[in-house]
């Protein structure tokens, strides 16, 4: 779901003790809130919804974020990498 969000520069803030490959950095491109924190959660959402260049510049971070790690090159440099690691 961070993937979709990002790539269509949409700010996410998902919890912070999970495991997620893709979290934001937190005040960067997403906000990170504690488990069953509902005032950290109803804080990061008031943040996007009254700040309107915070939203759009977080949104275009999280998508620049996920075009690079997911576009062709990226992704070709670490299989090139993960293939001679191997046969080193």
């Amino acid at each position: 779901m961070l993937l979709e969000k990002n790539s269509g520069a949409l700010t996410s803030f998902p919890l912070e003790n999970r495991v997620i490959p893709l979290r934001p950095d937190d005040g960067v491109n997403g906000f990170l809130c504690h488990v069953n924190d509902i005032s950290s959660m109803a804080e990061c959402l008031g943040k996007l919804v009254d700040d309107d260049k915070l939203r759009i510049r977080m949104g275009q971070l999280a998508r620049q974020r996920i075009k690079y790690k997911f576009s062709i090159r990226p992704m070709v440099e670490q299989y090139e990498k993960l293939y001679y690691f191997k046969h080193i």
